[in-house]
């Protein structure tokens, strides 16, 4: 399988040298179509690999950051091939900073697209609008999908086996473009890396101490990354109780919104599919 993929990073790099990246993500479909990479796939040479000695220092997720198991087995000047490993569950509904394609090595994919229309802005990286599904295809073994960048291909993935094995094809992530993340009661947010850091780094000092929000002086986006990251925290910590509150009550006023509500809607209908599951 690493020779193979090898020989997919080759024909990648030679196509994006001379092409770019605009569409790569049509190539790279046509190149994992024409490997036929799923025919000489077996979960037991995937083991193998994962203990090759020299693999983790290539390694482009970590352990739990993206599926349940990823494994980098290749990668060029521009572009990388990645096996992502599924436990049975759904995706988030999602964008992509980079483009390329993948293909259902094992198990098979329920792929839900949709597009998505800005109605309210609420900061840089929120925005409120409507998210329509335009279409479901089943992506069983051997079957390829397009990752074209953000907004051109929105998506959410279901894995209803007890395990789905995908290779994603693929550039790295484009330089100032953010990975957005969509809830079906319309809500987009941009995983922005500054606002999750500061967010991150509030949440533990919230564990420590009080903090003073005059000073702090958050900005709306920060405020409402805030309240998505926190929310169904069981926490009684009244320090995070109390900056939580005084958010949501900011948030409201500013765009009369109420982002529990909004991710208890979401939370809804995603029980609903998973119902569905067993």
């Amino acid at each position: 399988m690493d020779k193979l993929a090898r020989s997919l990073i080759k024909a990648g790099d030679q196509f994006l040298k001379k092409n770019g990246p605009r569409k790569f993500h049509l190539e790279a479909s046509r190149l994992l179509g024409e490997a036929n990479f799923h025919k000489k796939f077996s979960f037991e040479k995937l083991i193998e690999l994962s203990f090759k000695k020299g693999n983790e220092s290539i390694q482009n997720y970590r352990s739990f950051e993206f599926s349940d198991l990823p494994l980098t087995l290749a990668r060029g000047e521009n572009c990388f091939v990645d096996i992502y490993v599924w436990r049975r569950r759904p995706t988030t509904i999602h964008n992509h900073h980079f483009v390329g394609a993948f293909q259902c090595l094992e198990g098979d994919n329920v792929d839900l697209s949709f597009s998505f229309k800005t109605k309210k802005k609420l900061g840089k990286f929120h925005s409120l609008g409507e998210l329509k599904l335009d279409h479901s295809k089943k992506i069983e073994k051997g079957m390829t999908q397009t990752i074209d960048l953000q907004d051109k291909f929105i998506h959410q993935n279901h894995h209803h086996h007890d395990l789905t094995v995908n290779l994603c094809f693929r550039t790295p992530d484009f330089p100032k473009k953010n990975i957005a993340n969509f809830l079906y009661s319309g809500l987009r947010y941009e995983k922005d890396t500054n606002t999750l850091m500061k967010v991150e780094r509030m949440f533990r000092m919230l564990g420590m101490t009080s903090l003073d929000l005059k000073k702090i002086k958050l900005s709306d986006d920060e405020a409402l990354c805030f309240l998505i990251q926190s929310y169904g925290t069981t926490s009684g910590n009244p320090n995070f109780l109390l900056v939580r509150k005084a958010l949501a009550e900011q948030v409201k006023k500013k765009f009369k919104i109420n982002v529990d509500d909004l991710m208890d809607q979401h939370e809804s209908e995603i029980d609903l599919i998973q119902a569905n599951y067993n």
